[in-house]
Order: structure tokens, then sequence, then C-alpha cells
């Protein structure tokens, strides 16, 4: 039942960082100052969702 909620949820940061990397040509710390994240906190969700 709450599994649908989290995959949504996971697509939809999924797309937001991908989006992030590519308006700034893959700059992974500008990247997390778009999302409002440490950079830290951008590498281990690039890691945990396996984003290229």
């Amino acid at each position: 039942m709450f599994r649908a909620g989290k995959d949504k949820k996971t697509e939809a940061e999924v797309s937001l960082i991908r989006q992030a990397l590519e308006k700034t040509g893959g700059n992974r710390t500008k990247a997390a100052e778009i999302l409002g994240v440490s950079r830290r906190t951008l590498l281990y969700r690039i890691k945990e969702y396996g984003i290229v």
C-alpha cells in the first residue's frame, strides 16, 4: 500500500536529480545547490538510485 507512494517519490526525486545534473553539465556541487541539499547527500542519492 505504501510502496506505490514511495516509488512515485523515488521517481520524482530521480527526475529532479537528473534535471539538475543536466542543467549544470554534470557539476554535482552546483546540482546540489539547485536542489537545496548538501553535495554529500546528492552523492548518496546518486549512488542509492544508480544514477549515472
